[in-house]
């Protein structure tokens, strides 16, 4: 018996879009037993034992193309997820605590902002230091059930105000301004 690599054929249009594209496709190697276990023996020219085939299959590269797209991180995303879709009969202090306790899995969680007022029940703002751990957030906890109710989260419109502090001092005064000036439209 021998090693035999064999090459999967695609189809005359996977091939000619694989043409259009200079990429090379990486591969995955499987090795599939094909003979009993006494017959295993190594060959003469291989550390292989023979019985054993390797197959090559390509992977499709699109799929890594969309897994990319969907962990890019928009332009205007900020460091600070907005949370929709809460239990508005849990506690105020509860809340918060729970939010930091699932959240702080992603990064520090730098500020918990929630209110119990009629426009703003069931919502919170929640800070983190950067981007990436927002972003991080915002594709793990979507749907997470918490009290009973799955949560909806995404990012922010403007950065918190402990967002803004910290980056930029000299900035938070214009900021906090323009920030209760849309409040009050």
């Amino acid at each position: 018996m021998e090693v035999i690599n064999a090459q999967v054929p695609q189809p005359e249009a996977v091939q000619q879009d694989q043409e259009a594209k200079p990429e090379t496709d990486k591969t995955i190697t499987t090795t599939s037993a094909s003979a009993s276990a006494t017959d295993l023996k190594p060959t003469e020219n291989s550390q292989i034992p023979a019985g054993l085939t390797d197959t090559t299959i390509p992977t499709n590269s699109s799929d890594e193309k969309e897994s990319e797209q969907v962990d890019k991180i928009p332009d205007d995303a900020t460091e600070t997820v907005y949370l929709n879709n809460l239990n508005e009969r849990v506690k105020l202090p509860a809340l918060k605590q729970t939010l930091k306790n699932l959240l702080k899995n992603f990064g520090p969680v730098l500020d918990v902002v929630a209110h119990r007022s009629v426009r703003m029940r069931g919502q919170a703002f929640v800070a983190f230091p950067d981007r990436e751990m927002a972003a991080k957030a915002v594709k793990e906890v979507k749907g997470f059930p918490l009290y009973g109710k799955p949560i909806e989260i995404a990012f922010a419109r403007s950065p918190a105000d402990c967002v803004v502090k910290r980056k930029t001092p000299d900035d938070f005064e214009a900021h906090k301004a323009e920030r209760l000036l849309k409040k009050s439209k």
